[in-house]
């Protein structure tokens, strides 16, 4: 019940501002219509066909919020209370323009509190956008480091005990040759032809080359 405390703490004195930001930004965006704004306690989430419930072992719910329901917004992740089920992370194009809103938590430490299928998707959003995929393998995923540079070097960093499978997109992360590796203990294998697959140790880095 830790978390619940300091995430209402922090949100009482600054939630008018989360609101305010939040409905800049919906103003601002063409298309975007609100319908509603509500705040809850969720004990479910769901992301695709990954579903988890956070009361199942210790009684805990966890701050969501502010809901927001938009015309034309496709929903990406849901939480519930066990009777209704409210989008917490959502998509929206208007033109060339992609706006991704999550309404999870504006507090980036408290991420860690949350389940994993919430943080798998925004992994899986900005992988679009950076051609670098990570999963979990076992258990939540996190300690890990990625630094992708414009001169064609991929830097990770894997501060676990357990090993971690990255996959690299060469056209989203815009590399122009074949990659291999020039520092540390990585693994190269190919997943398909725009592709490739990084294996990385526990406690271990690998750098990459694909210029």
């Amino acid at each position: 019940m830790g978390c619940e405390r300091a995430a209402w703490a922090e949100a009482a004195g600054h939630g008018c501002w989360h609101l305010r930001a939040v409905k800049k930004m919906l103003a601002n965006v063409e298309g975007l219509i609100e319908q509603g704004y509500t705040r809850a306690w969720a004990t479910t989430f769901r992301y695709g066909d990954r579903w988890t419930w956070e009361g199942h072992r210790r009684a805990v719910r966890l701050p969501v919020g502010p809901i927001i329901r938009c015309r034309g917004a496709e929903p990406v992740v849901w939480a519930g209370d066990g009777s209704e089920e409210w989008p917490v992370v959502l998509r929206r194009r208007s033109g060339g323009l992609g706006v991704v809103m999550m309404c999870v938590t504006k507090c980036p430490g408290l991420l860690l509190e949350y389940p994993e299928p919430v943080r798998q998707a925004l992994r899986d959003i900005a992988a679009e956008y950076t051609g670098v995929r990570v999963a979990a393998r076992v258990g939540p995923l996190s300690n890990v480091s990625i630094y992708l540079y414009s001169d064609g070097h991929l830097l990770v960093m894997n501060h676990n005990s357990y090993s971690l499978v990255i996959e690299v997109d060469y056209r989203k992360a815009r590399f122009s040759g074949k990659p291999r590796v020039v520092g540390g203990q990585a693994k190269l294998g190919e997943l398909a032809e725009e592709m490739f697959l990084l294996e990385l140790p526990g406690r271990s880095y690998g750098i990459i080359e694909c210029a």
